[in-house]
C-alpha cells in the first residue's frame, strides 16, 4: 500500500489573521528606517510612526484625526480630505522631531492609489517630509473635497432629503457641505501657518 507523505508548512498566527506580512516586515527591519502605519476605523484615522526593533517596535509619533479639530476642521474624520490633512500636519511635526526619512508599511492588504492611504502619503510628501513611496496619482479634486462640494450642491438642488441624510453630521458641526472645498483650503492654510514654522502638534514618544 502506497502512503503519500505531505509536508505541513506552518503559518504564523498573525499572518493567518491578516495582521502581519512577514515579507514586508523583513523589508522594514532591513531598512532600519521609521515606518508609517495607518489604521482606519468606522469613524477615525490613526497614524503611527514606529521605529522597528527585533524585540518590539517603538512608537515615536502618534496622531488621531480628532487632532484636526484644533485647526478648525468640521468635516468627517475619516474621508480622503481628512486623511490628506492628517498626513500634512504629521509631516511637519516629524520634521520638527528630526525624523529625516520614512518608509510606508502597507502590511498584508497593501493599498490602492485612490484611497485614504494614498491621501495620507500625499499629505506627508507635500510637507516636504522624505517618505519612500512611488508616485501618487490621486486627483486634486478628491483631495481638496471639490467632489464633495459638487455632489452636495447637486443634492441640495435636486434631492434635499438625501442631502440632509448624507451630510447630517457635518451640518451638525456647522459646515455647509457645498462649501467643503473652501473649508478644506482654509484648514490646510491654517495647518501650514501653524506648523510649517516647526510648531509641534500632538506627539507621543
Amino acid at each position: 500500500m502506497f502512503i503519500m507523505k505531505t509536508t505541513y508548512v506552518p503559518i504564523f498566527r498573525r499572518r493567518r489573521e491578516g495582521k502581519t506580512s512577514y515579507d514586508k516586515r523583513k523589508i522594514v527591519l532591513q531598512s532600519k528606517l521609521p515606518f508609517l502605519s495607518i489604521y482606519i476605523s468606522n469613524k477615525h484615522i490613526l497614524l503611527q510612526i514606529l521605529q522597528p526593533k527585533l524585540k518590539g517596535d517603538i512608537t515615536i509619533y502618534s496622531v488621531h484625526s480628532n487632532e484636526l479639530k484644533k485647526f478648525g476642521w468640521k468635516g468627517a474624520n475619516k474621508n480622503i480630505p481628512a486623511a490628506y490633512l492628517l498626513g500634512l500636519l504629521s509631516g511637519y511635526n516629524l520634521i520638527k522631531l528630526k525624523v529625516n526619512k520614512l518608509i510606508f508599511n502597507s502590511n498584508v492588504k497593501g493599498f490602492k492609489m485612490d484611497t485614504r492611504f494614498a491621501a495620507v502619503l500625499k499629505g506627508i510628501k507635500d510637507s516636504e517630509m522624505n517618505i519612500l513611496t512611488g508616485d501618487i496619482s490621486l486627483s486634486d479634486d478628491r483631495i481638496n473635497a471639490k467632489h464633495i462640494s459638487s455632489y452636495a450642491a447637486y443634492l441640495l438642488e435636486n434631492d434635499k432629503s438625501l442631502y440632509t441624510k448624507q451630510f447630517a453630521n457635518v451640518v451638525k458641526n456647522g459646515l455647509k457641505p457645498e462649501q467643503y472645498h473652501d473649508h478644506f483650503t482654509k484648514v490646510k492654510d491654517n495647518i501650514i501657518l501653524k506648523l510649517k514654522n516647526n510648531k509641534v502638534g500632538k506627539t507621543k514618544k
